[in-house]
Formats: structure tokens, sequence, C-alpha cells
């Protein structure tokens, strides 16, 4: 799995600039940025694929293992919109271990900046760790467009088309 960390993530970080990524499929690579959102910090996850969006509120110590926590969001915004933990396990099987790169073009990250735009005044319980609410709103009512896919749709409907063309899908 390809997380391409936007730069401001990237200097927060302190890492050195990540090597670009060779990308088989979008499908396996997402996005991944810091944003302020009802007063916590949080790392915010897009599919390059089909901006299927996923959420963690994170403590100073979680930075250490962003990684970690980043797969951890992803498969907890999977199940939040219905995917089987058959399906999840798959996925993250064959996305493979998580691999730091550069960001996956301008339209995956384009989504990344307004998605924030329409979060940022989304109320969400900033006390728990996971923002399943959060990612409901932005995987189930937020159509738009997404660089594997015409015209406008939800990413959750795209996620679940994806997960049937890789044959993951009973």
């Amino acid at each position: 799995m390809q997380l391409g960390i936007t730069i401001p993530l990237q200097r927060f970080l302190r890492l050195p600039r990540p090597p670009y990524g060779e990308v088989d499929d979008l499908f396996f690579c997402w996005e991944a940025h810091r944003v302020t959102l009802g007063g916590r910090d949080v790392l915010l996850l897009a599919n390059a694929g089909n901006r299927f969006a996923a959420a963690a509120c994170m403590q100073p110590a979680d930075w250490r293992a962003w990684e970690d926590v980043a797969v951890e969001a992803i498969r907890r915004a999977l199940a939040a919109s219905g995917l089987g933990e058959r399906e999840i396990g798959a996925y993250l099987f064959f996305a493979g271990a998580p691999e730091v790169t550069r960001t996956h073009g301008r339209r995956p990250v384009a989504f990344l900046n307004v998605l924030v735009d329409k979060l940022l005044a989304f109320p969400f319980d900033a006390d728990c760790a996971f923002p399943a609410d959060l990612c409901r709103f932005a995987n189930e009512r937020l159509p738009g467009k997404a660089a594997m896919f015409e015209g406008a749709g939800l990413a959750a409907e795209r996620f679940a088309q994806d997960v049937r063309r890789v044959g993951i899908s009973v």
C-alpha cells in the first residue's frame, strides 16, 4: 500500500523527500495529510483512485507510528461503510505493507483540499480516536469526481466497484 504524503505532512514529520512510487493500480494508493478539525490533530487519508476517505484523531505520540494508524483508520472506515471483514482483510493483504511515497498526482491531492474544506464545518466527536461519522459523511454523502471514474459519484460506491473489479468481493 502506497501512502503518498503531502508536503505539509512530510515537513511536520520531518521526513526526507520520499521517492515516487511505482503504481500498478491507484486502488492500492492513498494520499495522507495532516489537518486540524474540531480542534484536534487529524490524519486524513483519501484513496488515490476512488477518493474513499479515512481519518484518525491523533495524539502527539501517535505520529511516531502514523503508518500503522493510517492502516487501522482505513480498516475502520471500510468497516463503517459496510465492507465485511473478509473483504477488508483481502484488500489489506493485496495492498501490502505501507510504503511512503510522494503523492499520486494533482487530482487526488485536489480532492484532499476539497475534502478538508467540506469537513472544516462538520461537527464530529473530537474525543474519539476514529471519527466514524466523519468518514461515513465523506464517503456516503459527498458526491464528487475521482481519478479513475467518469462523472460524479459517491466514494463508498466507487470503492465497492473497485473491490469487485479486482476480484476481492464474493
